[in-house]
């Protein structure tokens, strides 16, 4: 197996988390070999911190490094499709931080041009890659809850003021940037099935981007899912999928959950010791997603069977829906 060498698009905090969760892996076939950002002192800063050889002051040059196989893209929303297009144009694998864009028609177009470029592309919905969430669909598969009938998820925190939720011009708003851990679980507990219909309420700021939400999501067969997220309030932060036998529950962070309960007994994915100060919560859980894009890679494969392009559609076009019933910016 060849290495699977990373470059990072982005020097923030997300792509911090990133990288300390691939070399906490201390695996050699797994290595950051260049970062890039829009000015080249920060990339220099961003690599001496993670001990990177090269930096570069452009993504073009990243884009043209051949000693980069895949690409992590955490730059802000309203660059995804740039960024993107660039490090596609330049012929790279690239695993694209969530959103993969700040709209459908953009998601749309970015896949697009993967798939004419012929490389790997994938969203990173890290949350699909943690075992506990592998472990709630096969419980559910195995029908230990019996019929799914409705899942329930809430997303609160206060950060009302944090730019990148308050500011259009930074793509903000609640539902692509914490929405999308709520929307991602229905899907996954609903086998990627499209709602049937959305009832969505919410609040907008002085910039017209949605703070508040609450959204019911009907599915086949009389099952819904509800999702309620707040830019104010701290919420208790959990998932829970109920069936006609029971309920799975999945504590905070539901999102990058170690722990899981049901009727059929607790699964426990703990952390694993380490002195690597992260900037999110349980953000050491990226290296699952990490190591099954290396694993996509050996295979050859050009988007994942976990987070396939059809999955990324879908969750755009949900939100794009919610946020359309709310006027909010899109």
């Amino acid at each position: 197996m060849a290495p699977t060498r990373w470059g990072i698009a982005g020097c923030g905090k997300i792509s911090s988390d990133f990288v300390n969760a691939v070399q906490h892996l201390n695996d050699p076939d797994l290595v950051v070999v260049a970062v890039a950002a829009r000015s080249v002192d920060s990339a220099q800063k961003f690599a001496e911190k993670f001990n990177v050889k090269k930096f570069y002051g452009s993504y073009q040059a990243l884009a043209e490094d051949p000693e980069v196989d895949v690409v992590y893209i955490g730059v802000i929303n309203t660059t995804h499709l740039s960024v993107g297009q660039a490090i596609l144009a330049g012929g790279k694998n690239v695993l694209m931080e969530k959103p993969l864009a700040v709209n459908l028609q953009q998601t749309q177009q970015l896949i697009a041009e993967a798939k004419a470029c012929n490389v790997f592309f994938m969203e990173a919905l890290w949350s699909r890659f943690i075992p506990t969430y592998t472990e709630v669909r096969a419980r559910l598969q195995r029908q230990e809850i019996g019929q799914v009938m409705h899942a329930f998820v809430s997303f609160g925190v206060p950060i009302a003021d944090v730019p990148r939720l308050k500011e259009k011009e930074l793509g903000g708003g609640c539902v692509i940037d914490i929405g999308v851990y709520a929307i991602n679980f229905l899907l996954w507990v609903f086998d990627e099935e499209k709602p049937i219909e959305i009832k969505t309420m919410g609040t907008l700021n002085d910039q017209g981007l949605e703070m508040e939400v609450t959204a019911i999501l009907k599915f086949s067969n009389n099952r819904f899912g509800t999702i309620v997220l707040s830019t104010s309030a701290l919420l208790p932060n959990e998932a829970h999928v109920s069936g006609t036998k029971g309920t799975i529950t999945l504590r905070s962070p539901f999102w990058a959950p170690p722990h899981l309960t049901s009727p059929s007994g607790n699964f426990d994915c703990p952390l694993d010791p380490s002195e690597r100060k992260y900037e999110f919560g349980n953000s050491q859980f990226l290296k699952y997603e990490a190591q099954h894009i290396a694993s996509c890679l050996e295979k050859g494969v050009k988007e994942s069977p976990v987070m396939p392009h059809s999955s990324s559609l879908l969750l755009a076009e949900v939100m794009q829906d919610i946020r359309q019933q709310l006027g909010s910016w899109f």
